[in-house]
């Protein structure tokens, strides 16, 4: 039988060291607080470049981050992905 529980709003399988989808989206947006290159967002988010490109287009879609060009072309965190963060953080 596999060891698991329900944590913060996630079932969690102990024994895995595994985030899930919110958990990442939710990394992504704390580090691009202030404006970020992608490549710093690969290192600091843990995630290859694979995922990054995932995770950034589904959070550019939903409007809760945004490219910037200034002062560098990177990303951004809208006040709609703060509000985001607001409301899953406990």
């Amino acid at each position: 039988m596999m060891n698991t529980t329900l944590q913060r709003g996630k079932l969690c399988d102990f024994g895995s060291n595994r985030r899930d989808e919110i958990e990442i989206m939710t990394t992504v947006l704390d580090l691009s607080m202030q404006p970020i290159k992608k490549t710093h967002l690969l290192y600091r988010a843990n995630l290859n470049f694979k995922q990054l490109q995932r995770y950034l287009q589904l959070l550019q879609e939903l409007g809760l981050i945004e490219s910037v060009k200034n002062p560098f072309n990177g990303f951004r965190i809208t006040e709609k992905g703060k509000l985001f963060i607001k409301i899953i953080s406990p």
